[in-house]
Parts: structure tokens; C-alpha cells; sequence
């Protein structure tokens, strides 16, 4: 009974899983460390490390990862430094999907950042999703659709945080049905073992 227990923890704990960010490495932070909050609607908030705090209105302009038609505008986001040229993939586990990418350029106005997120889904960052494949694994993240991407050591000193609110990973229908054989068998269990401490006494 024990290893059914077990088992069951074990199925429970994957289909509940949090989504995570991979990143490849050509993203890095500059002089001027900085916090970013952001949103597929172009809303975000900026926080300069020992310095200002500001609202960022995001735009549509043209994308420069390469990976769309040219001409296609994606959400950008300027940023308050360089910060060098890369891709993250935002991906759900259990199935492993892509659930949205970020993309990092500089020009000759500063850093930027690409928000992008699955057609249909209803916001400005709605253009689709592409596969960065050169990447890295990073910490795991929020099944809120919320993420974050850490660009340093963590150190707020030295280091960029990138907190966006992307979609929200919705467990596949066989994921629900595991779940609730899951709670039925936990309580049946426990409806068993009373009877039999019932019976000791």
C-alpha cells in the first residue's frame, strides 16, 4: 500500500508541475542592473537598480529574431540598458510546449525585448511562438502563467530580473482524470483504514 501511495504522490506531483523558462546565453545585463514587470498587453513596470521606477508602455514594431515574416510586428518592450541578442523559450512540462518566447536585441536606441505569445489567446503579445533551440534549463516557474527570467547572479547589484504574466498552463483533460482517481483512491484509503482501527478497538 505504501508504494501505491508513493506512486500516486509521485503521478499527482508531475501532472501538477510548474511551467519553466530555457534560455540561451547570449542574454546578459549591463551596467545598470534593472527589474522589468511585464504583460502580454504591452503594460510594464521598470525598476532601476538604486535608481528610478517606471511605467514602459510596450509597442508593436518589427520583429528582429528572424523567425517571422518581414514586416511582422511583435510586442516590444525598450529597455533601460543593452543587453546583448537572444531567445528564451517559455515552456509547460508533461507535455513539454512551448507557451511563449521572449527575444533580447539591442540597436542603437538601447536594449529591447520581444514578448510573444500563442495566436489566439487574445493579447497584443498573441503573434505566435517560435523555437529557440540553443538553450539552457532555468529554475521552474509559476502554472499562473506568470515566469521569470533571471539574467546574473541573482544579486540585485548585479543582476536583471525579466517577471512576465504570459497564459496560464491548463492541465490536459487526462491530467484532471489521474487527479481525481487519485483523491477518490487517497480517500478510499482513508475511509478503509478508520474502519479497521474501528475494528481493533
Amino acid at each position: 500500500m505504501m508504494r501505491f501511495m508513493l506512486g500516486l504522490s509521485l503521478v499527482l506531483f508531475l501532472a501538477c508541475c510548474p511551467c519553466y523558462v530555457r534560455a540561451d546565453l547570449g542574454v546578459s545585463m549591463g551596467t545598470d542592473p534593472f527589474a522589468i514587470d511585464f504583460d502580454g498587453n504591452g503594460n510594464a513596470t521598470v525598476s532601476v537598480y538604486q535608481g528610478a521606477t517606471y511605467t514602459e508602455k510596450g509597442s508593436l514594431a518589427p520583429d528582429q529574431s528572424g523567425n517571422f515574416p518581414i514586416g511582422t510586428k511583435v510586442l516590444t518592450y525598450a529597455l533601460p540598458e543593452t543587453v546583448g541578442t537572444g531567445g528564451l523559450n517559455i515552456l509547460s512540462p508533461f507535455p513539454e510546449t512551448i507557451t511563449g518566447n521572449l527575444y533580447f536585441y539591442d540597436d542603437l536606441n538601447g536594449g529591447h525585448m520581444e514578448f510573444l505569445l500563442p495566436l489566439g489567446t487574445g493579447q497584443l503579445a498573441s503573434t505566435g511562438v517560435v523555437n529557440f533551440n540553443n538553450y539552457s534549463p532555468l529554475p521552474p516557474q509559476n502554472t499562473n502563467g506568470t515566469f521569470s527570467f533571471v539574467a546574473g547572479d541573482g544579486i540585485p547589484a548585479d543582476t536583471n530580473f525579466y517577471n512576465g504574466t504570459g497564459i496560464p498552463i491548463v492541465p490536459e483533460p487526462n491530467t484532471f482524470i489521474v487527479m481525481v482517481f487519485g483523491l477518490a483512491a487517497l480517500a478510499g484509503y482513508s475511509c478503509r483504514r478508520r474502519k479497521q482501527v474501528a475494528a481493533v478497538r
